[in-house]
């Protein structure tokens, strides 16, 4: 069979799995526990709100930082862990237990799947013939491929730090410099962010109850993300002819 008969077929189921709607499935691991804490007066709830609002800025104007979580999206857990630098992304992708690697750039994401997602991009009868076209090479998917960023892209991360009803502090956790103050609210009792309370505030790390989370190294001189050469990328496109 040619693979081009999988072509709109094997791309668009795994943007399905992706792009569907939010729904739990084992639930997000959980994050350090926030005890509960006496009603506080609005002056101060502003004031968890307004720190929280910090931390989705911080969070938004980094230049760099590593991110370690997951996400279900459609029913299906994915798990990212990444390093963002000046407006780049690399990293590993793992969709069902099948990991790729992936680059997001300028210009639109790269992947370089193992053979696990190779059967997901395009079905288990056709990974032997396209892995043999691919030789190894990276494959461009396309600038408005949303695959991937959509689990990825600073403003679905965004989404999670707002959550519903009043926020309430609760204790600060972890030591030295790597410290932060745990927010709950009663509106969701599956939602916990812990902010860091050193420099700029920022989202250490938060569980929401279809994602989770955590922040590092933010602002850090992390190694410059580099398109890989030419000759070492092929077009998705090429492979399913």
């Amino acid at each position: 069979m040619p693979v081009v008969s999988l072509r709109g077929g094997a791309v668009l189921a795994v943007a399905a799995l992706l792009l569907a709607g939010c729904e739990a499935a084992d639930g997000p691991r959980p994050g350090p526990s926030a005890p509960p804490a006496v009603a506080t007066p609005s002056a101060t709830a502003n004031a968890e709100q307004e720190l929280l609002a910090q931390a989705r800025t911080t969070l938004q104007e980094a230049r760099s930082y590593v991110f370690d979580g997951s996400r279900t999206l459609g029913g299906s857990t994915a798990e990212g862990h990444f390093r963002t630098v000046n407006g780049r992304t690399a990293g590993t992708f793992t969709l069902r237990g099948r990991p790729t690697k992936f680059m997001v750039l300028d210009d639109g994401p790269y992947l370089l799947p193992s053979d696990g997602f190779w059967e997901i991009l395009v079905g288990p009868d056709h990974v032997a013939a396209v892995k043999r076209k691919a030789a190894g090479r990276w494959v461009r998917m396309g600038a408005n491929e949303r695959m991937i960023r959509r689990f990825f892209d600073v403003p679905m991360l965004l989404a999670d730090l707002r959550p519903a009803g009043a926020l309430t502090r609760g204790r600060i956790s972890g030591k030295g410099a790597d410290t932060w103050i745990g927010l709950t609210t009663s509106a969701d009792p599956k939602w916990w962010a812990g902010i860091a309370t050193t420099d700029k505030p920022y989202p250490r790390s938060w569980t929401t109850a279809t994602s989770e989370a955590e922040i590092t190294e933010l602002g850090s001189d992390l190694p410059p993300i580099e398109p890989p050469a030419r000759t070492a990328v092929v077009p998705l496109e090429e492979l399913l002819v």
